[in-house]
């Protein structure tokens, strides 16, 4: 990602706080005009002409002021709270000299003030219930549907204002008004995608490349939201409980089970329930090989146990325990794999140990040499642990069909830096 603005994503409150306060300012000037008898002059405004389907005017006004409502509920909680932030950092400061007998103390509590979340979320009414924490999309959906209807409403008025501009002086003026009210509505709107785009199509600090990725990439997932130990135990915020979990969404898998978690049988069950299934796989790399994945595509090993190709464990625990083995972590890509014809092996046929009676040599230098590339798409090796089974293919550009990728905490910044992790706090009555 070629742009990193941390500080604007923390303190874009203050941008949608002008811009709401400048909404507030608009639709205040146009009730003046309304009801002031040296503008509207023999075209009196009353209450009673809303009513009235014949009154071009009356109906813009009352679309006007369905659509320009939150901004200006904003725009006044807005001075309110830069009324109550001067006089409480007055009192806070004032108590902080006077107990510790320095000024040093001053930045402190107008910061911790200033930097409260719950209060910016009241003040942009903007809901934070703990289900958003790993569905930004569904909160985008959400605020776009209603902007959407503020634009659309807005959008209207102004077409009216425009009809009886050349009869009224009123809408004459509320069109110029409402037109550039539009502008704040349209910047509110730009500030949430931003907002949105930050969570759902986040971008770890170690990926600075500008160029396109691949379409097989969905999505990186910030590390502080997968897994089970991430989960704040709030509704919407919970792990799956679900036993036999049936949703192969990789998100989901990823964010609301535990490392451990598998989310299909081994191949041998699966393929007799349906023998074209797809499968997930867990596979985990250095990061700087995941970012170059993420941008291009999932390249062979040299030699593994089961030959050449790309490897891929049932979990992410089993996947992490191969890396920890080879040294070798720092990223976990979940993908979905298309098996194709997969050639089946135990690992006590091919792994020669000094109790082992079940060695075979002649398969074991067909699995190592990759001579099973000439007939089979997939290597699986069962395990005597079905947990540490895992598996190879030998063409990952037309067998890896979509994956998501997770950096670890130690190789990514960008969630302290934009805070990501602390957005959620304060949250009171699970909204605010």
């Amino acid at each position: 990602m070629c742009c990193n603005c941390p500080r604007f994503y923390k303190y874009r409150i203050i941008v949608l706080a002008a811009l709401s306060l400048c909404e507030a300012l608009c639709g205040s000037f146009r009730v003046f005009i309304m009801i002031s008898p040296a503008i509207s002059k023999n075209e009196t405004f009353a209450i009673k002409n809303v009513a009235n389907l014949t009154d071009h005017i009356a109906i813009a006004f009352l679309l006007d002021w369905i659509s320009s409502i939150m901004a200006f509920l904003m725009g006044i909680m807005v001075l309110l709270f830069i009324a109550m932030i001067q006089c409480m950092c007055c009192f806070a400061c004032a108590y902080a000299i006077f107990r510790t007998g320095s000024r040093a103390n001053r930045k402190g509590c107008c910061e911790s003030l200033g930097g409260f979340k719950a209060l910016h979320r009241f003040i942009s009414f903007d809901c934070n219930c703990p289900c958003y924490r790993a569905r930004p999309k569904l909160r985008f959906r959400l605020r776009a549907i209603f902007l959407s209807l503020c634009m659309l409403l807005r959008g209207t008025a102004i077409y009216l204002y425009w009809s009886v501009s050349k009869s009224d002086r009123r809408g004459q003026s509320n069109f110029y008004t409402c037109s550039v009210s539009m502008i704040f509505l349209v910047g509110t709107i730009l500030l949430d995608l931003y907002h949105y785009g930050v969570w759902w199509c986040y971008t770890p600090s170690i990926d600075t490349r500008c160029h396109c990725r691949s379409w097989k990439h969905k999505r990186y997932l910030p590390y502080h939201i997968v897994g089970k130990e991430n989960r704040k135990d709030m509704i919407g915020d919970r792990e799956c409980a679900v036993k036999d979990c049936r949703n192969r969404h990789l998100s989901h898998v990823a964010i609301f089970h535990s490392k451990s978690y598998h989310p299909q049988p081994r191949w041998s069950i699966l393929k007799a329930e349906d023998p074209a299934a797809t499968y997930i796989g867990f596979h985990v790399t250095k990061t700087s090989s995941a970012v170059s994945i993420v941008h291009s595509e999932f390249r062979r090993s040299g030699q593994g146990m089961l030959g050449k190709g790309v490897y891929f464990a049932r979990s992410t625990a089993g996947a992490e325990a191969k890396a920890e083995a080879g040294k070798n972590g720092g990223a976990v890509i979940i993908a979905v794999v298309k098996m194709g014809k997969v050639f089946e092996v135990d690992k006590r046929q091919i792994n020669r140990t000094k109790t082992s009676r079940t060695f075979d040599k002649t398969l074991h230098d067909f699995v190592f040499e990759s001579k099973w590339h000439a007939k089979y798409d997939t290597c699986y090796m069962n395990h005597d642990d079905e947990s540490k089974d895992e598996f190879c293919i030998k063409d990952p550009k037309s067998q890896i069909l979509k994956w998501v990728v997770v950096i670890e905490k130690k190789h990514d910044t960008k969630v302290k830096e934009y805070g990501l992790d602390t957005e959620f706090d304060s949250t009171v009555c699970y909204c605010v």
